[in-house]
């Protein structure tokens, strides 16, 4: 199994494929991951909570971008 590693101090323009090349964000995961890869959390102050808070803006971009449409 793949594994893809995360950490605080990641960069999203890297492969995540290494702990040199670690990601940094929950949606460079989810486009790296594709439901088939274990998540390797590094150092740092990356946690559950800061994914949320990822997706949460997300969403309420979302929503924002509806609502301009409309």
């Amino acid at each position: 199994m793949e594994q893809i590693f995360v950490s605080i101090n990641g960069d999203d323009s890297r492969s995540g494929l290494t702990r040199e090349e670690a990601i940094k964000s929950w949606k460079r995961l989810m486009q790296l991951s594709k439901g088939n890869a274990e998540w390797v959390l590094m150092e740092g102050a990356l946690t559950e909570d800061s994914f949320t808070k990822e997706k949460i803006g997300e969403a309420a971009e979302r929503v924002a971008a509806r609502k301009n449409r409309a």
